[in-house]
């Protein structure tokens, strides 16, 4: 009877979700009266949804969540796992760990190891972990898709957007900093860590690289372009330092501080026999920090965790450029910013007869961001590469949210477990300001609203399976409140040594 009711119900919703899968059965929105009022479904993850499912915690930046964590809906930070080293390389000394993760609709496949040292010391690689996207190196790429100089999108107020004039068709978006290309995500991604026990506290070092460059040379007869050459790359460098102190009272203490810097550019240049048309986009040594505070306090079986994650950068990019003609020579100033911190407390609860962990968490969080293009050299005619008018655009946005979250974990079987998390903010107020002067006209408007789209109720489910010792299969499932109608998101293989 101990096991009967919790295992009975929890192998009916396996089974359940099974079925449904194998068969394509599907719930859709429905509509409500005749006025076409519609009920929409809570979120449901998508294949490469950055947002919800590689990540959940969209306001973490860098909190790897590995498809265990993935299934619970949690932010890695409320749980102990082994990938507790990116929230502080202190715990590379608890767990020894060979990791592999791929999903489904790209070249999305990462993973890594940790290498046990003599002297107790232990070392970590891992390779092509993907870039969230709140990032220093995301908000590049949101800022040029906001603003884009694509040879097809106009900015506001002007006349013509032509960077690249008649070169390469991509022209400057977001997507020409491809670290959070779906298609490259990942390229170039590298961790090292390493850490050591040293005086009743294991001691850890993060040191992080990604990168994406490409460049292009093409001519066009055509149109009268001889040669033309595009390049572009994105380095994102990241340094991190933390401990786990020991015995502070009944529990332990995670610190954790990150530093790092992005150098970003882009360059265009087309010869043609009018002259030289040009456009770059270069940054200085911008400044990326972030701390983690985590402590965790035992009560039996039991854990409380308490933690504190604070994140900020600010990006600047100088934009410059000349016409053809050599008659118009323009320079605008951009740049992107965000300010994060959230304070989270997580209950985990087990009930050893049942073989079930419920984990309840809540917090209170601020998010704020930021994206600026502006003028400072005026264009001085319609012609010129930036457009023909001077330009101050800015937009920021505001956020104060409440999570709640609930998650469980059962023991469904001999060697599988079921997973299945909540989340959702139970308070969530958003404001912010968009300005836009153009040619000295303003029309800035500010607005504000509560639980827009990306507040929608966060379903994640999976599975965990253990066919032989110290090895651990999981799946991650695409799955929400009503529609279990898709295969898994993600899967994962580790070995535990």
């Amino acid at each position: 009877m101990k096991l009967s009711l919790f295992r009975s119900i929890f192998r009916l919703f396996v089974l359940n979700f099974l079925v449904y899968s194998l068969l394509g059965s599907s719930l859709a929105a429905f509509d409500i009266g005749s006025t076409g009022t519609s009920f929409s479904l809570p979120y449901r993850c998508q294949i490469q949804d950055d947002q919800v499912c590689n990540y959940l915690d969209t306001n973490s930046i860098g909190q790897t969540v590995d498809t265990e964590t993935r299934s619970l809906a949690l932010p890695n930070r409320l749980l102990e796992n082994d990938f507790n080293v990116f929230v502080n390389p202190g715990q590379l000394m608890n767990y020894g760990t060979a990791y592999l993760e791929g999903w489904r609709g790209g070249n999305n496949v990462w993973g890594g190891a940790t290498i046990p040292l003599p002297g107790n010391q232990k070392l970590g690689v891992f390779l092509r972990r993907p870039t969230n996207t709140l990032s220093a190196a995301g908000s590049v790429a949101t800022l040029f898709n906001t603003y884009k100089l694509d040879g097809t999108t106009n900015l506001p107020g002007t006349t013509a957007t032509t960077i690249p004039v008649t070169g390469s068709s991509a022209g400057i978006t977001g997507t020409q900093y491809g670290i959070l290309d779906t298609t490259r995500k990942g390229f170039g991604n590298i961790d090292l860590l390493y850490a050591t026990g040293v005086s009743g506290m294991n001691l850890g070092f993060r040191l992080s690289y990604a990168n994406v460059s490409a460049s292009e040379e093409k001519n066009n007869p055509a149109a009268g372009i001889t040669k033309s050459i595009e390049k572009v790359s994105t380095h994102d460098i990241q340094a991190s330092v933390g401990a786990q102190i020991k015995s502070i009272g009944p529990g332990y203490l995670d610190a954790t501080l990150t530093f790092g810097t992005l150098l970003s550019s882009y360059s265009y240049e087309e010869t043609a026999a009018t002259g030289v048309n040009r456009a770059e986009i270069s940054g200085g040594f911008p400044i990326t920090l972030g701390a983690l505070f985590r402590y965790i306090l035992p009560s039996g079986e039991n854990r409380m965790i308490f933690a504190l994650n604070i994140d900020y950068y600010n990006v600047p990019l100088n934009l410059s450029g000349q016409n053809a003609a050599g008659t118009s020579l323009h320079a605008l100033e951009a740049g992107s910013g965000m300010f994060n911190t959230t304070f989270d407390f997580a209950f985990h609860q087990k009930f050893e007869e049942q073989d079930l962990k419920v984990i309840y968490s809540t917090g209170l969080g601020y998010l704020s961001t930021g994206y600026a293009l502006k003028t400072t050299a005026n264009p001085s005619g319609a012609t010129d590469i930036f457009g023909g008018n001077s330009l101050d655009l800015d937009r920021v946005d505001n956020q104060f949210y409440v999570p709640l979250g609930i998650a469980a974990e059962h023991q469904t079987f001999e060697t599988i477990k079921t997973r299945i998390g909540v989340r959702k903010n139970i308070m969530s107020f958003k404001s912010g300001e968009q300005k836009t002067i153009v040619a000295n006209t303003d029309t800035t408007r500010n607005f504000s609203n509560q639980f827009f789209l990306d507040d929608e109720l966060q379903v994640a489910m999976g599975l965990g399976w253990v066919p032989v010792s110290k090895v651990q299969i999981d799946l991650a499932m695409n799955a929400d409140a009503f529609n279990l109608t898709t295969f898994f998101s993600a899967v994962s293989v580790r070995y535990h040594y």
